[in-house]
């Protein structure tokens, strides 16, 4: 069995759409599938080492000219789509043609996003809103949050949270902004000035040019380790708010893209992180830092709400999803 999935990934769009991708490649393998991972953008990802026997393909641009149409490096999607058994999309920048033209699939959607062509979704925030989506096979909330096997690994060693946390993790991801960082460290520093603040070293870049070979190759595990080392986690609303709950850390989250509001809402109402903004950080942070016994639920609150074992939902939904005739009915709208 062959699997292809599709993901966003350029100098700005973060790391999370290949992350998600990786983990559910990672349980697609598990079961004895061919996993391809393809960039919607024209440069190749370089994985790096933990990405198993996946296999990278580059350029599947946008399909311009409806579903016969090509991408950046002249691949034609509705062509290679026969060469798969089950696709999944996780961008946002697909256009309707090219979701045409790799129908039926399984969209990740945190976005509430038109989905021509899918079969089923999987939107992971809690809360997710079935109703907005038209289509029957629905796989939502924390039980299908895609995190990859290094999350489990902290999840299984880190100890319980110090309070007051001697150590906060920072990870703004790629809409975070240098002014921001700033902020946040201005803020940890006189709240917690004798805490050790981790920012994690910049990531090298991802991107393998067309032409040459890569001049450095990138692990996209996250930083699992860094949020197990912690007491407390300050991060934007995305994969990485999702990775804290699951360890155990008590978070301070800041959605910093509207794709991220649902995600930090629905976490925040199961108590599993508290919700910032560059203005209230310095008031949430104090707040958080006046009451242990709340400080410490969030992250007990966060691994009973996320297990970590959602690729492995998802791996097993996909097998189900595209064994049925035809492939089910694909939503077109």
């Amino acid at each position: 069995m062959n699997a292809l999935i599709a993901v966003d990934f350029t100098p700005d769009s973060g790391l999370g759409h290949v992350r998600r991708g990786l983990a559910i490649g990672a349980a697609l393998s598990g079961l004895g599938w061919n996993v391809t991972l393809a960039n919607t953008a024209s440069a190749e990802i370089a994985l790096g080492d933990g990405a198993g026997d996946i296999g990278t393909l580059s350029g599947l641009g946008s399909g311009e000219r409806g579903t016969g149409g090509r991408g950046s490096d002249g691949l034609d999607p509705a062509s290679l789509r026969p060469n798969f058994d089950a696709c999944v999309i996780d961008s946002y920048k697909a256009t309707p043609e090219l979701r045409r033209a790799l129908a039926p699939y399984l969209a990740i959607d945190d976005y509430y996003l038109p989905l021509p062509g899918a079969i089923a979704v999987l939107n992971p925030a809690p809360g997710a809103d079935a109703a907005q989506y038209q289509i029957d096979e629905k796989l939502l909330g924390p039980r299908y949050a895609l995190l990859g096997g290094d999350v489990l690994l902290a999840r299984e060693s880190c100890e319980e949270p110090e309070f007051p946390p001697r150590r906060v993790y920072v990870w703004l991801g790629a809409a975070g902004t240098t002014e921001l960082a700033g902020i946040v460290k201005s803020t940890l520093a006189g709240l917690l000035p004798a805490a050790e603040v981790i920012f994690p070293p910049a990531h090298a870049n991802p991107i393998q040019p067309q032409a040459g070979p890569a001049e450095t190759q990138v692990s996209f595990n996250g930083g699992a380790r860094y949020i197990a080392m912690a007491d407390m986690v300050v991060c934007a609303g995305g994969v990485t708010a999702l990775e804290a709950a699951c360890i155990g850390r008590p978070t301070v989250a800041l959605a910093l893209a509207e794709n991220q509001l649902a995600n930090v809402a629905g976490l925040a109402g199961e108590g599993t992180l508290v919700a910032a903004t560059d203005s209230t950080l310095g008031q949430v942070v104090s707040e958080l830092l006046s009451d242990r016994e709340k400080f410490l639920g969030l992250g007990s609150r966060g691994r009973k709400l996320v297990d970590g074992l959602g690729a492995e939902r998802a791996a097993e939904a996909i097998g189900r999803i595209f064994s049925e005739p035809a492939g089910g009915s694909p939503h077109l709208d």
